[in-house]
């Protein structure tokens, strides 16, 4: 019994300390990217503003000359779409591009709303990306322009959470284990041995056992080792009477035969065996009737 219960702190002890750092995990990884998100929405409408005040009185031809000119966002990617979802200029055209985006729920927000944000996560890159949508017009038509962003730092940052945590994990299971080991030691310790000096009081047996462990075990050890000793008095007096009535019987000059219910001999004095000229030998167990 107390085998399982000392498992059983281990494992809820270990269970209750990774449930708390896996939370943490989780909480401080969500809170960090939503903090970067809610950064790259800030600055891309910061940069967003600024391009359809620069492009506003511009043709297509001189917009596009005029982004290529311009740095408004070293770290966004600047494409440029029609209405119809083609591409027209794109910032980084070494990266990948989306020759159409017509079919992109986002695009066809962004034909209707005056702002769309978005954030994904790109399992390839292994990263989340931002795209913010925004339709501008300019003197001849209307674009739809693209900020696209890679959180490579939530990345990064996420990577070194995963290592502190997993250390942290580790450690704080080594200390779960300990922590549950000293509850183990100083209190099932205890109890496992007042469990055994309470079976062997329960036998009639001596016991003893050490006062050693929290107050309140203390405190009931106590009560339990002065009930053993008033046990042990009692036994040992009712000992010392049962001989001396013993001793008593032997010696009346009367027979004394003491039965059960089964007409088994339980005692016989001397004086019985003289009075009846009986042999010597043990009669008690005994049927009453066979010897007699």
């Amino acid at each position: 019994m107390m085998k399982s219960i000392k498992g059983q702190i281990v494992f809820f002890t270990v269970f209750l300390v990774l449930l708390t750092i896996c939370s943490s995990w989780y909480l401080s990884s969500k809170a960090f990217q939503n903090s970067l998100i809610n950064q790259a929405f800030e600055e891309q409408s910061l940069t967003l503003e600024n391009i359809e005040k620069s492009i506003a009185k511009l043709n297509r031809s001189e917009a596009i000359r005029f982004l290529a000119q311009k740095n408004f966002a070293h770290s966004d990617r600047i494409s440029l779409y029609d209405l119809t979802g083609k591409i027209i200029w794109d910032s980084k055209p070494e990266e990948a591009k989306i020759e159409y985006l017509s079919g992109s729920a986002d695009f066809q927000r962004a034909l209707k709303e005056p702002l769309v944000f978005d954030s994904i996560y790109n399992k390839a890159k292994r990263t989340y990306l931002t795209h913010m949508l925004k339709k501008i017009s300019l003197s001849d038509e209307e674009l739809i322009v693209v900020l696209s962003r890679s959180l490579n730092l939530l990345t990064s940052v996420k990577g070194g959470l995963n290592l502190y945590f997993f250390l942290l994990m580790l450690s704080l299971s080594f200390f779960a284990v300990l922590l549950s080991h000293f509850i183990i030691r100083k209190i099932l310790t205890p109890l496992e041995e007042l469990s055994g000096v309470a079976s062997k009081l329960a036998e009639g047996k001596e016991a003893r056992f050490s006062l050693i462990g929290p107050p309140e075990i203390s405190n009931l050890a106590r009560t339990l080792r002065e009930m053993a000793e008033n046990l042990q008095n009692t036994l040992k007096l009712l000992n010392q009477q049962r001989n001396n009535l013993k001793q008593l019987i032997d010696y009346l000059p009367a027979g004394v035969i003491l039965i059960d219910s089964e007409g088994k001999i339980l005692y016989l004095n001397k004086s019985t065996i003289d009075m009846l000229d009986m042999a010597q030998g043990d009669y008690i167990n005994k049927l009453f009737i066979g010897v007699i």
